[in-house]
């Protein structure tokens, strides 16, 4: 296999993961399971390790730094 059929391999499989993986992050909240949505769920069990609400916005730097990595490629 060439490097530049390796390289078109690597990119769709990255283009791909990074489409379902936002698809699913966004339908765990758009259609919420029984009602809940994935930080209610999060937030109805009570234990230590359960991070403050405002550190899960690093994911949006997350999710804009791997666009940006895809779309590099």
């Amino acid at each position: 296999m060439s490097q530049k059929s390796s390289n078109i391999i690597l990119v769709s499989i990255n283009t791909v993961t990074l489409v379902a993986t936002l698809a699913v992050n966004a339908l765990a909240n758009i259609l919420p399971i029984n009602g809940f949505q994935t930080g209610d769920i999060s937030n109805s069990i009570p234990n230590l390790f359960v991070p403050y609400a405002p550190t899960f916005a690093i994911w949006a730097l997350i999710y804009v730094a791997l666009v940006i990595s895809v779309i590099y490629q």
